[in-house]
């Protein structure tokens, strides 16, 4: 029936049209519509191509970003931070409509570019697909175990 992929690129579309703040044709009128995708740990840019051709369809205008190195080699702060600074290079103007969908770990950066991060730029939607925001239980073995290491 359908495959995983395309379950995606529908839970997407459907989040975004739902919590969408105009009509797309408003929208397209005012400023660019324009969506960030981030993709979860141990997967790339090139996993979200498929939701991004999708999401083309309907008018967004659509970037991927990809992290260097395997996701948990850094904080999600320090990965934020590489968030922000892919979205600043999109140079988006005021009237530009700023999207993002996050999968997995994905979705918990772009959640924490937009609590911590974003402070003069405001987000139209975040959604985030699986995306652990409680915590994994690898997380908190890492974590236990970056202590342990570090205690002196």
């Amino acid at each position: 029936m359908f495959t995983f992929c395309s379950r995606l690129c529908l839970i997407a579309l459907f989040a975004l049209l739902i919590t969408a703040t105009a009509p797309p044709i408003l929208c397209a009128a005012r400023g660019r519509k324009v969506v960030v995708l981030s993709h979860g740990w141990s997967s790339s840019a090139k996993e979200m191509q498929p939701l991004a051709k999708h999401l083309k369809k309907f008018g967004y205008e659509t970037h991927a970003i990809s992290y260097k190195g395997r996701l948990l080699t850094k904080g999600i702060n320090a990965y934020a931070k590489d968030l922000k600074a892919f979205i600043k290079k999109l140079k988006l103007k005021k009237a530009d409509q700023l999207n993002l969908i996050g999968h997995s770990m994905g979705g918990v950066i772009s959640r924490w570019y937009a609590e911590k991060l974003a402070s003069t730029r405001k987000i139209a939607n975040i959604v985030t697909i699986c995306s652990p925001h409680h915590g994994t239980l690898w997380g908190n073995v890492t974590n236990a175990a970056k202590k342990l290491i570090n205690m002196d």
